[in-house]
């Protein structure tokens, strides 16, 4: 830049006022990020809905409490300090001086601006008498008081001063630099060599070896390689595996070995205390386990924990609990990279050797072992086990001669009256808790919807060969209307009969239950002989019927005005989700289409919904629903698509899941079956059977094929490749009734 200078800051102030404005520009920002927040409440959840059984409210405090703990304790401390330093820097900066005085001849000699020459003689001597050096004034004021007089004794000098602001003519213009001037010295040049070869070229390989030593240590879902080729090995050695074998696997991870995890303690204390525990669990910790890594000791310290924990057992010593509460917290994540490497193993043996494994029993196993470890059950499996409040030794009585009561589903559907004397032993608030649970856990509803897209082609007939798009949608849904609102209309309806006379129980079930127990058909049978004897009284009972047939259209008409509104949506989201030749007419675009719906479906909501939470009172963080869904042919035992399942862990209402395989080679008719797994609940899970109608293709479709056809065998024929056919999947063949 011409005329410009840059000079250093000499004294360094100018450097420390930089220095303290930088540092407190990061400071800032950081304190609002990391400023204590108050907690959000989930708008999914109710207080009034919390469970009060004694695992939910233990829970709860101990949630509370380490969350406490675990609130950026270390890092407010760094804050704090780092605020003291900063305080600390603006006070050493406001108390320098600030040697950058302006220059006023003027002021200086304490004169107007148009004194004249014998004012200012007079002035400079009776200063320089008060400020001379020998005379025990300030040096640096008689320096001024000099410096003022011979840019005004001197006329040239004192015109350039007043024209200019400098009694020696204009000069270039001085840029400072906020940096000390020792950084350019010839003697600190090594200093500044130094830093930038550490900053420049040693940081980068130091933090690219720290990267790619993390990054061999671990997978893709912060699960260790090592652990990884374990499960590999363990599932491609193992045809299928077996509840309790999957828990070996799981055992055996290298998560929890002191010498691969620096998380985890080996205690000599805890020998004594984990053959204690051995001893109560008798053989299912299988120590004497001849393979390597399964009879590890880590490994059978690990199972006995959740051995342990699934049985419901009091561990001897705090430092056995805190164990356990970090092995489950890596658990959900091993599991789901356990059944990879059954996916994983299955495409392997598949595609490279040609071999067949049935890995649907073991990825079943491993999910209920996964079911377990949350619901903390073990030995029969038993779903009502998950009910709080409810025992083993209550289980007698839901199965008597009168009533068969396996699932929870079963329980839901009984009346109010007889599930309340079912569960007789119970207080009234555990079974207000016991019915919270069931209102609250999920029954699924699923749609399979199959079809071929392209252009010019009937998306609905499928053809040999065609790639076939699976439209899945599931629906979450729960016991919440059968156990609360259905209810009170079953009361409502009851009080009103009674004061008319006795009901046909028969039809009263028929119109009002909201869903049937599978035992009712033999109260059905008896209904039909008590209808036979009282074919006479038909007249008497007209009245009745009346009443009951007026009451019942009420309900009929809300029902049909429920059924309307479903109808307006289903039409809505066809409409939405109408084919692309729809879309162009439209004038829209399909990426415009679903960034469309995808803004309706947030532009509401603050972030992207979460499944709900889980009722887990004996596991120790909080677990959301989810689900493993996939699509299978169980019959050769392969899955349909090569994204062999889907995880789903945002079904809040409706979730839709788009699958795409090929068409079978021959015409016929086809079955697959849709799998949707919970790894959190039992009895939760839901299989759709689904079948397909392979036709031929059509003339003019087969002659388009045939050209791509040729077309690609030129290409490969002039680039010198050889072409052969490929061999075509195995479908179930089934044979129309």
């Amino acid at each position: 830049m011409a005329g410009a200078k840059f000079t250093y800051d000499e004294s360094g102030n100018t450097f420390y006022y930089f220095a303290t404005s930088f540092y407190l520009m990061i400071l800032i920002p950081l304190t609002y990020y990391y400023r204590p927040k108050k907690e959000k409440k989930d708008s999914t959840q109710d207080d009034s809905n919390d469970c009060q059984c004694h695992g939910c409210i233990d829970k709860r405090a101990f949630l509370k409490k380490t969350s406490h703990k675990k609130s950026n304790r270390k890092i407010y401390i760094i804050l704090v300090i780092a605020w003291i330093i900063a305080a600390i820097i603006v006070y050493k900066v406001s108390s320098m001086k600030n040697e950058a005085v302006a220059f006023d001849p003027y002021e200086i000699l304490k004169i107007s601006e148009g004194a004249m020459q014998a004012q200012i003689r007079a002035a400079y001597r009776t200063l320089s008498k008060i400020h001379h050096p020998d005379r025990g004034g300030d040096p640096k004021k008689f320096i001024m008081i000099s410096r003022a007089y011979k840019a005004l004794a001197n006329e040239e000098s004192r015109k350039m001063w007043e024209e200019f602001g400098d009694p020696d003519g204009p000069r270039e213009i001085k840029f400072g630099i906020a940096l000390p001037s020792w950084i350019v010295e010839k003697n600190n040049s090594w200093m500044i060599v130094a830093f930038y070869f550490i900053v420049f070229l040693g940081l980068p390989p130091v933090g690219l070896y720290f990267w790619w030593r993390r990054a061999v240590k671990y997978g893709g879902d912060k699960v260790y390689s090592d652990t990884v080729k374990l499960f590999t090995y363990q599932v491609h050695k193992t045809h299928t595996l077996a509840t309790s074998r999957a828990l070996m696997v799981l055992s055996a991870a290298f998560e929890f070995c002191g010498k691969m995890n620096p998380d985890i303690k080996e205690r000599e204390s805890d020998n004594e205390d984990l053959s204690k525990l051995v001893s109560k669990l008798g053989s299912e910790v299988k120590i004497g386990c001849k393979e390597q890594l399964l009879g590890a000791p880590y490994s059978v310290k690990t199972r006995a924990l959740l051995l342990a924990h699934m049985q419901k057992m009091e561990l001897p010593s705090k430092n056995l609990k805190n164990d356990l509460e970090y092995v489950l917290k890596k658990c959900p994540l091993l599991i789901r990279e356990l059944i990879k490497s059954c996916c994983f193993i299955h495409l392997v043996l598949l595609y490279q050797q040609g071999q067949v494994r049935n890995v649907f029993s073991s990825i079943e196993n491993i999910l209920k072992l996964s079911q377990c470890l949350i619901q903390c059950t073990w030995g029969d499996l038993h779903p009502m086990l998950q009910i709080p409040h409810l025992k083993r030794e209550m289980l007698r009585h839901f199965q008597t001669k009168k009533r068969s009561i396996r699932t929870i589903t079963d329980l839901v559907a009984l009346p109010a009256e007889d599930r309340r004397s079912l569960l007789r032993t119970l207080t009234d608030q555990d079974y207000n808790d016991a019915m919270k649970f069931c209102a609250n856990l999920p029954y699924l509803s699923i749609t399979v919807d199959t079809k071929v897209l392209g252009e010019n082609i009937d998306s609905t007939v499928i053809t040999t060969n065609s790639v076939i798009t699976c439209q899945v949608s599931i629906t979450r849904n729960s016991y919440e209307k059968e156990l609360f609102h259905e209810a009170n209309k079953e009361k409502s309806l009851s009080e009103e009969i009674e004061n008319i006379g006795p009901d046909d129980e028969n039809e009263k079930k028929d119109r009002n239950a909201p869903m049937q127990n599978h035992n009712s058909r033999k109260k059905q049978g008896k209904n039909k002989k008590s209808q036979k004897f009282q074919k006479g009284k038909k007249p008497a009972q007209k009245k009745i019927t009346k009443k009951v047939e007026e009451i019942s259209t009420v309900q009929d008409e809300e029902s049909e005005n429920d059924n309307a509104d479903d109808e307006e949506e289903n039409k809505s989201d066809a409409e939405y989700n109408s084919d692309d030749d729809d879309v162009v007419a439209n004038g829209k675009d399909e990426w415009e289409v679903k960034m469309e719906k995808r803004h309706k479906e947030y532009l509401y909501g603050d972030t992207v919904p979460t499944s709900p939470l889980v009722h887990c009172p004996y596991f120790p963080e909080e677990r959301r629903e989810s689900w493993f869904v996939y699509l299978a042919d169980k019959k050769h035992s392969q899955f349909l698509t090569e994204r062999t399942f889907s995880f789903v862990d945002d079904l809040v209402d409706t979730k839709e899941l788009t699958f795409q395989f090929p068409a079978p080679p021959n015409i016929g008719s086809y079955g697959f079956c849709v799998v949707v797994r919970s790894d959190c609940y039992l009895d939760v899970d839901k299989r759709v059977y689904h079948t397909i109608n392979v036709e031929a293709p059509k003339e003019s479709h087969i002659a388009e094929v045939s050209d791509l056809e040729s077309e690609t065998e030129s290409e490969s024929e002039d680039n010198g490749e050889d072409v052969t056919d490929s061999g075509s999947d195995d479908w179930d063949n089934e044979a129309e009734e």
